[in-house]
């Protein structure tokens, strides 16, 4: 009879512990990306933008279809423009890296290029999600 209570009490231990560390991790979780994401504004997707209208506005499928192709227009256009003033914002990138590189000391000079690296890194990243 005692060895079963201590039976039960360990079983009890074990999900009560099992649920503070999910609980636990749920809040860590949640604090990690409000920090991490938190001061970051998160865009929604074409077809999220394209499900919020049809609920919100109640859209009939006809014009779902048509507002579909506008916005992909629309969307084919920036990419258009994006690419055109490419060069542009290259050129002004790398004119600002070349005066802060010029600032720099031996030393810090190839930190500079590693960082600048990830940078770009990070700003491909993103250009291939989009």
């Amino acid at each position: 009879m005692e060895n079963k209570n201590i039976q039960r009490k360990a079983g009890t231990l074990v999900v009560v512990v099992f649920l503070l560390g999910t609980a636990l991790g749920g809040v860590g979780m949640h604090y990690w990306e409000a920090r991490a994401y938190g001061h970051r504004v998160m865009v929604p997707t074409h077809t999220e933008i394209m499900q919020q209208m049809t609920g919100q506005l109640s859209l009939t499928p006809e014009q779902q279809t048509q507002i579909g192709a506008i916005s992909d227009n629309i969307r084919d256009r920036m990419r258009e423009l994006q690419n055109q003033t490419k060069p542009q914002a290259d050129a002004i990138r790398n004119d600002g890296r070349q005066k802060i590189r010029a600032l720099l000391t031996p030393d810090q000079q190839p930190k500079f290029d590693e960082f600048v690296q990830h940078l770009d890194d990070l700003r491909a990243k993103a250009a291939a999600q989009r």
